[in-house]
């Protein structure tokens, strides 16, 4: 290995290469970082080469995001150079977006320098998190934006070093080890191509490293860089879940991790996206700033998804459904499997979350309602069996807000995770509580060693450890039939298995009333078939529902209800009072034309429950209970 210092600014990168045209060569490559709070990020790439073509690839199907979305067209620059300097001519492959080919003399072998510059804070619908960010007082690199790798050389077999300096003050967390630090200038230990993609970095003028959690298996850590001093956490007591939570990880998936450490990285800024992306050793997430000045673990949302996000970490990242296995960042990935590798970590997260106090037992319970709730409103389920939502999942993502019920969307999260949740009750009913999807996933899942060697899977090595617990043949038949088939309806099997039923109530659930309260709107699904947001825009309609009878439609605009002016308390007075007036009148505004809706309903507020049947086992109350010795008990 060899390391260049350069002047401030400079981040390098060494790789060793070793392909039949760059046998045994180094490749070093620069970034500077110091003008990320300009929103401008620069990369410098040199390396021996040999030929008159040079194909570099720049990453395109980046893990995580499930999509041929690596953010190329934020490059504002491309430049190959010569030994000597000079700039030489590049085309594009006009088959290949991601393939840039740098052109020169025929025979020729000498240095080739490309200096690389990127455009921060412009990501796409679905790069959002494998994108770069920078503030006045805080960044976030994902290095693909920042690399480009000659082609035919396997990212695993790239060993590269690392060396960042960063705007001055700065501090950064990652998942990559320090070596050493001189001023801003941070030296890490040598990584492959494909670990340093895998491990993103946060930095900032104000930032803290919190240990969470030290057992024999692992350290836990949270690293997070906030807009303001004062946005950090003042008392690390706040933070005690998050400890239990990497202690419920090895509860359930072994105590030993294929991993040494793991890192929760966090940006708490009202400027970055919000973002969660899950890595082998790490995942990124972002809050708002206000996140920890009253902590609500399910108000703030970081509750459901930092448990989600490290679930991947043996659940997607550790072994991953064989079709999404690839070896490098260009192949088309077949994502069928993401109701495992998404599904099944939905419903983790949630435990784990349950498990370790994040939220409470009522929160996992209603959580688990309201996702049967929005599954029983969706019609896209007539004509869209669950695998073609994980099939075509990144086109489901910024398509059209209008009738998202009738297209779908990617159920496979929600869907699957209810899936799972009737594959864990139904094994504990079978084994009269002695075995469940614990098991399987500490077989399944835990014992990896720490190399970076991703196992995959198929459906058929799920439905075995199912099979292999119980020693029933039917998962076969229960998978084909949820993921396969199309349905009518939404068959929640999920509520006989646990020992519960669904009954309507009249007062909004906790959980959703907080998520109304964040997402600013009125959920009335199961009374009037309309989401409402505070404006008055109406954001879904459910296909056959009580307002879809009446005409009405997304994206019109409600400004009077019965004759009032609208608010978002008048029209749940409406609904409240609809057993005694028979009707509610809604004045619309659909573009500039007044219509006025007289939606024929008298059932009051209406919402689904669970409710636990009399004389059946709690299994929800089983499941989110905490695994760990000497845990608090959870109300």
């Amino acid at each position: 290995m060899m390391t260049t210092r350069l002047g401030s600014g400079a981040l390098v990168l060494i790789v060793a290469l070793s392909a039949p045209t760059l046998a045994q060569q180094m490749m070093r490559v620069y970034v500077d970082a110091t003008d990320l709070p300009r929103k401008l990020l620069r990369s410098t790439l040199e390396f021996d080469a040999m030929g008159d073509t040079v194909a570099m690839l720049y990453p395109e199907w980046i893990p995580g995001i499930h999509a041929p979305r690596g953010p190329l067209q934020n490059l504002a620059g491309f430049v190959p150079r010569d030994a000597d300097g000079s700039v030489l001519r590049w085309e594009r492959d006009w088959s290949n977006m991601y393939r840039l080919l740098v052109l020169r003399d025929e025979g020729q072998r000498s240095k080739l320098t490309l200096d690389l510059t990127y455009i921060t804070n412009q990501p796409s619908t679905n790069s959002k998190g494998v994108d770069a960010f920078g503030t006045r007082t805080l960044g976030i690199i994902n290095w693909n934006t920042v690399l480009v790798a000659p082609e035919d050389i396997p990212p695993a077999s790239l060993q590269v070093e690392l060396e960042l300096t960063l705007p001055q003050g700065w501090q950064a967390g990652s998942a990559l080890v320090v070596t050493s630090r001189e001023g801003d200038r941070i030296r890490f230990e040598p990584v492959t191509y494909e670990q340093l993609i895998d491990r993103p970095l946060i930095c900032g003028l104000h930032y803290r490293e919190v240990e969470l959690a030290r057992t024999d298996g692992a350290a836990y850590f949270l690293d997070i860089v906030a807009d303001e001093a004062r946005d950090l956490p003042q008392a690390d007591s706040i933070l005690t879940p998050l400890g239990a939570l990497a202690h419920e990880s090895e509860a359930l998936f072994g105590p030993v991790p294929h991993f040494g450490s793991y890192r929760f990285l966090l940006v708490i800024s009202d400027e970055a996206p919000r973002l969660g992306l899950e890595h082998r050793e790490s995942s990124l997430n972002s809050a708002k700033a206000d996140v920890f000045r009253d902590i609500d673990w399910v108000d703030n949302g970081l509750g459901y998804l930092l448990p989600h996000e490290f679930v991947h970490a043996w659940v997607g990242k550790f072994r991953r459904p064989a079709g999404m296995v690839s070896g490098d960042f260009h192949t088309t990935l077949n994502t069928e499997g993401l109701w495992v590798y998404e599904g099944l970590a939905q419903y983790l997260g949630n435990v784990l979350a349950a498990r370790s106090g994040l939220v409470s037992k009522d929160d996992f319970r209603e959580k688990m309602a309201i996702y049967t709730a929005v599954r029983l409103r969706e019609q896209g389920r007539n004509w869209r069996p669950l695998r073609d939502t994980a099939v075509s999942s990144y086109i489901l993502r910024g398509g059209s807000d209008s009738w998202g019920l009738m297209r779908r969307g990617q159920s496979y999260y929600v869907e699957g995770a209810l899936m799972w949740l009737d594959f864990d009750a139904r094994l504990r009913g079978v084994s009269a509580g002695q075995r469940s999807p614990d098991d399987f996933c500490r077989v399944f899942f835990g014992g990896g060693d720490r190399q970076r060697t991703t196992v995959s899977f198929t459906t058929e090595d799920i439905l075995a450890g199912l099979s292999a617990l119980d020693g029933d043949t039917g998962w076969g038949g229960l998978v084909e039939a949820s993921i396969e088939r199309t349905q009518k309806i939404f068959a929640a099997h999920w509520l006989a298995s646990t020992g519960y039923r669904l009954e309507y109530v009249d007062e909004i659930p906790a959980s959703l009333k907080k998520a109304e309260a964040k997402g600013k709107y009125v959920y009335l699904g199961e009374s009037l078939g309309l989401t409402v947001k505070n404006t008055g825009e109406v954001s879904s309609v459910t296909p056959g529902g009580v307002a879809d009878g009446t005409g009405v439609h997304p994206g019109i605009e409600i400004i009077g209800v019965d004759g009032f002016q609208f608010s978002p308390e008048r029209l749940r007075t409406a609904v409240e009072d609809s057993p005694e007036t028979g009707h509610i009148e809604l004045l619309t505004l659909d573009g500039d034309a007044y219509v006025t809706f007289d939606l024929q309903y008298d059932s009051g507020p209406r919402y689904w429950d669970a409710v636990l049947q009399e004389g059946r086992i709690d299994r929800l109350t089983e499941i989110s209970t905490a695994r760990r010795p000497g845990a608090p008990v959870q109300d």
